[in-house]
């Protein structure tokens, strides 16, 4: 069974446009003006960088059927677009999937696999450019799904909730969410071959699943760059050395500078 990560940068396109709080209701050159503004996507790289890319490169070092695809649009602005360009030249199973205005991400995935995979099954997850997975991930996948049928979804219902509020104060704590977006698979037949992105919306999934209540399945980082909704801190701000400390035997790929990276939590939505 061949493992592929789905993760997305950059990307709008007509059918992606209703997928975003920020871009409803707007058109497509709207949506792009506010999707590429250089300041928001060089911050954002750079958290792909520091959380994204080093989690991929660990989980590919570790297993040669785990593979990143990564979804973008072909008209990104520079110098971003050549950053993912060196990316796929530079690194072992990164592979760029290019988005005309008219494409889908899920689509663009699925093409890819059956070019790349020669497997009866494969396995894709969803995962955000600003988050990290557990270097046990790979192997927690194959001991839940690999004896299951295709056609059924694997959710890690437990990870660690991470953001900044200072220089060196970070909220942290052990979050629990079923049917969550972070790391959350399905296995398929690459001969019906559908991926994690054709199921539509990750809250609303009605495949078989199998829920992982046990393990720590992810870590989510909660920014100021945030499209989703955020609520009001529930604990106190530690170090960026507490934070490590506690995560380092799962997060080995976590490092001071990765945090540092973090914009500030924004306020909670009201």
């Amino acid at each position: 069974m061949d493992i592929f990560g789905i993760t997305r940068i950059g990307v709008m396109t007509n059918k992606t446009l209703n997928s975003f709080r920020a871009t409803r209701g707007k058109s497509l050159a709207e949506a792009k003006e506010i999707t590429f503004n250089l300041g928001n996507l060089s911050a954002r790289f750079n958290l792909f960088d520091a959380f994204c890319v080093p989690t991929y490169q660990m989980l590919i070092a570790q297993d040669a059927t785990f593979h990143a695809l990564i979804a973008t649009n072909r008209d990104l602005p520079e110098p971003f677009r050549s950053r993912l360009e060196r990316l796929a030249q530079e690194r072992k199973n990164f592979h760029v999937l290019w988005l005309d205005d008219d494409d889908r991400p899920a689509d663009a995935a699925g093409r890819k696999i059956s070019e790349i995979s020669s497997a009866n099954n494969v396995f894709t997850f969803r995962y955000d450019d600003d988050d990290a997975l557990p270097k046990t991930y790979a192997q927690m996948v194959r001991e839940a799904v690999s004896k299951r049928e295709p056609d059924t979804v694997l959710s890690f219902h437990n990870g660690f909730s991470l953001s900044r509020v200072g220089e060196d104060q970070f909220l942290f704590n052990i979050r629990k969410y079923p049917l969550n977006a972070y790391g959350i698979g399905y296995k398929s037949s690459l001969e019906n071959l559908r991926t994690i992105l054709h199921l539509g919306s990750h809250t609303k999934i009605t495949r078989p699943t199998v829920h992982d209540t046990d393990q720590i399945g992810w870590l989510s980082s909660v920014h100021n760059l945030n499209d989703s909704r955020v609520g009001a801190p529930r604990v106190d701000p530690i170090s960026a050395r507490d934070v490590l400390q506690q995560i380092k035997p799962l997060f080995p790929q976590i490092s001071i500078e990765t945090l540092q990276t973090l914009q500030l939590r924004r306020s909670e939505d009201v």
